[in-house]
This record gives C-alpha cells, sequence and structure tokens, in this order.
C-alpha cells in the first residue's frame, strides 16, 4: 500500500480491503491489475435497451449483487410478518 501514488488511492484500496475481506495476496493483485480504474466501468446497454426505471436498477446489481439480495432477503421478512 505504501507504493501507492496518492493517499486517497490508499484510502480506497483500504477501504474495499476491508468490505471485501481481502488477504495480503488479494490486496496486492488487485493494486497490481489496477482495480480502482476498472472498477464501476463497464459498458452496458442498459439505458437504451431497458425502460428507464429498470436500467437504473439492473446496473446497480452488477455494481453490488449483494446489496440487493438483502434488498430481496428484507423484503421476505417485511412480507412474512404483514401475513
Amino acid at each position: 500500500m505504501t507504493k501507492l501514488d496518492t493517499p486517497a488511492l490508499r484510502d480506497w484500496y483500504a477501504l474495499e480491503a476491508v468490505a471485501q475481506s481481502w488477504g495480503r495476496e488479494t490486496l496486492i493483485q488487485q493494486i497490481r491489475s489496477q482495480l480502482h480504474l476498472r472498477q464501476g466501468a463497464a459498458v452496458t446497454n442498459f439505458a437504451q435497451r431497458l425502460p428507464a426505471e429498470h436500467a437504473g436498477m439492473t446496473a446497480q446489481i452488477l455494481e453490488d449483487p449483494l446489496m440487493v439480495i438483502g434488498r430481496v432477503v428484507l423484503a421476505g421478512l417485511a412480507r412474512r410478518r404483514q401475513a
């Protein structure tokens, strides 16, 4: 991490390492492959092919699938409580 150019990059990788539970070797590999440049940069045609309300959600699923799974689980729990 000390070989990264800026404090902002060090902070970004530190936060990602904690959030993703990376080990040392994984962190090194992600830094070498410049993950920060690729993260969230996937090119999609969602905006052209899907209605606006679905395009945003679809892109969000690709960026953070665990967040979406959590929402689905919480919605299911809420429905059970209402029943």
